[in-house]
């Protein structure tokens, strides 16, 4: 999977489980050393570039 766009959350998003990877306020979110990553595109292997909502339509169950 390839992330082709991302922004850094401002501190309104939490990290309630502690997880790496988690969804918070219909976003994927990456929690880093640094804060957190907020990932509005990405494309998973085979497939074409789609924003954050359309693969958590898909594959939000897998997170």
């Amino acid at each position: 999977m390839v992330i082709t766009s991302a922004h850094v959350a401002d501190n309104s998003v939490d990290n309630v489980d502690n997880k790496t990877i988690f969804v918070a306020d219909k976003q994927l979110c990456l929690q880093t050393t640094d804060g957190i990553l907020v990932i509005d595109e990405l494309k998973p292997a085979g497939k074409p570039a789609m924003p954050t909502s359309a693969f958590l339509a898909g594959y939000g169950r897998l997170l």
